[in-house]
């Protein structure tokens, strides 16, 4: 509420006076319903709004606050009625799978009540109500709002001895109500919207009852749910003991490839590189490769080349001399055939082909039946175990596709574990390579010297502009010299050529024969500067068939003279 707003009520005797209903000045005989002072009533005026004021002394504070209360409970104890607010009540549970119920919302609408009589400031046991009315010889407990609402004390009260309580919120009520006392009584007895329950034995009843229905249904729920639970958990249960029992004949077997780390997987190929040295130089006697020369046909970028029983040189070597040397161009192979090949030539290490054989098997019955682990590999092991666990054809795809990106064998488009043979030699492949880099490196200098080439031309091209420009800046400075001379100060610029000369010349340019001048001022002080001047001006035509079309007659017949 406004603090401008003027008190629009007064107290005359027993009774509060709308500023309306009264005669103008110390005649309305009212007083101050807060301190009970003198009055004088406003309210002739056409200018400010109609009001109460204090006579011969201030305003007192609350004054208006208090007539508002007072004067509410006069027009409720007036009319004999009043309309109540709706009260409304949803109803909502969560069940122990956290998900929500609802349940039938109470629902009282708005009512209009006739009243049997009022009663005001009645002191009840622990509280005292603003309004006490009677219905059908029932208590209604009104509280007024203007600046505090009901506290909660005296909320617990009320509910506590169970009678009903709404509240009236009189609190923003404009200066434009006030002084319309029809609208002031709509504002108390008949809006419905600024009212509330502050407690409503009968809707908590109804609203008790339907909680109390949902809550037995949600308990029902909640007792499904448990036993589900318990079912789960008891599947859980028995899953985890299968698995470990399941998982029990490989334990030892995991723990071997937990141990295979990169100091344990250095030291193993250093063995196997003792132990392979044979088998290994004749494979590359064969193929004719130089590891210190030629470009690299191993590679020991491949994380999981160790599994196999022999050094990864000896098994790349081997996969290289069976399915591409002397084999025929552009004849085909399979990454699964070579894979195959490759494990019964040299074998898997003990411990990673029989978890590997597991985790496939499972991948196969996964598939079959159409279950998660169909991807990820044996249901038993852990994802990590899963993902640990190397098949042979990754080494062998890895190597293939290393081969595939030194253009030695060609990856099928549609088919990735495809491969083409291009070239079927090692010593044609390395001339391949060699001539390959030859043309890189003479594309390189051809680029360098074409580069070189540009800039020098670039260079010529800057250096004739300079002297074109620098002839036409002399032409253009001895054409000057030569209107200052013979004309005196008094020129004209030529806008096509930039050549001065005078209009004793003729009406034409007597150089390119343009006849649109610009007329300039020549003293012994330009000369200083023309030719910073000239070098600054961008528009000076240096093309030289423009140039050798000027007719520079007049300067060589000005040079002899002088």
């Amino acid at each position: 509420m406004s603090g401008n707003i003027k008190l629009p009520f007064g107290l005359k005797g027993d009774k509060i006076c709308h500023i309306s209903n009264v005669t103008n000045g110390l005649s309305c005989g009212c007083e101050c319903p807060n301190c009970g002072k003198k009055l004088v009533a406003k309210n002739n005026g056409t200018e400010k709004a109609h009001h109460f004021a204090h006579y011969h002394s201030k305003e007192c504070k609350g004054s208006l606050e208090t007539a508002i209360h007072v004067m509410a409970k006069q027009v409720i104890k007036t009319e004999l009625e009043i309309y109540t607010p709706k009260y409304e009540r949803a109803i909502s549970l969560v069940d122990d799978d956290n998900m929500q119920h609802q349940g039938k919302s109470t629902h009282i609408r708005p009512a209009k009540l006739k009243l049997d009589r009022v009663d005001t400031e009645v002191s009840k046991e622990g509280y005292r109500p603003d309004v006490v009315a009677y219905v059908k010889g029932k208590a209604l407990n009104i509280e007024i709002k203007v600046t505090h609402e009901v506290d909660e004390k005296k909320r617990k009260i009320i509910k506590s001895v169970q009678e009903p309580m709404l509240e009236i919120d009189l609190s923003n009520l404009t200066e434009e109500t006030l002084l319309d006392l029809e609208k002031f009584e709509c504002e108390v007895n008949r809006n419905v919207n600024n009212r509330y329950w502050i407690n409503n034995p009968k809707g908590d009843l109804i609203f008790k009852r339907r909680l109390k229905k949902l809550r037995q249904k949600v308990d029902k729920i909640n007792k499904q749910i448990k036993k589900r639970k318990k079912r789960e958990a008891k599947k859980k249960e028995d899953f985890e003991k299968l698995r470990q029992k399941k998982r029990t004949p490989y334990l030892e077997n995991l723990e071997k490839l937990k141990r295979a780390d990169k100091e344990w997987i250095y030291k193993r190929k250093l063995d196997l590189l003792k132990i392979n040295e044979t088998l290994i130089s004749n494979s590359l006697n064969q193929i004719e490769y130089d590891e210190e020369k030629d470009p690299p046909l191993l590679s020991s970028e491949i994380a999981s080349d160790w599994i196999f029983n022999v050094h990864p040189k000896a098994w790349q070597s081997a996969i290289f001399l069976k399915y591409i040397h002397n084999n025929p161009i552009d004849s085909t192979f399979n990454a699964n055939e070579v894979k195959k090949w490759v494990v019964n030539r040299f074998g898997v290490i003990e411990f990673v082909e029989e978890l590997n054989f597991v985790k496939q098997k499972q991948k196969e019955i996964g598939s079959k039946r159409d279950k998660w682990y169909a991807e990820k590999g044996s249901w038993f092991f852990t994802d990590t175990e899963n993902h640990m666990i190397i098949s042979p054809f990754k080494p062998i795809i890895e190597y293939l596709n290393y081969l595939s990106q030194l253009g030695i064998i060609e990856a099928n488009s549609k088919n990735k574990n495809c491969f083409t043979i291009k070239y079927n030699s090692w010593p044609d492949y390395v001339n391949y390579v060699q001539e390959l880099e030859r043309k890189k490196t003479l594309q390189k200098e051809l680029r360098k010297l074409q580069i070189e080439f540009n800039e020098l031309i670039k260079k010529q091209k800057i250096d004739e502009t300079d002297r074109l420009k620098t002839n036409r800046i002399k032409n253009i400075i001895k054409s000057e010299k030569r209107a200052f001379e013979t004309y005196g100060e008094k020129a004209r610029s030529c806008k096509k050529c930039y050549m001065a000369s005078n209009i004793h010349d003729g009406i034409t340019c007597p150089f390119c024969g343009h006849h649109d001048f610009r007329q300039i001022e020549l003293t012994k002080d330009h000369f200083k500067y023309a030719r910073h001047k000239h070098e600054c001006n961008s528009s000076i035509n240096i093309n030289p068939k423009f140039i050798s079309e000027l007719d520079l007659t007049l300067l060589e017949d000005f040079e002899q003279s002088n």
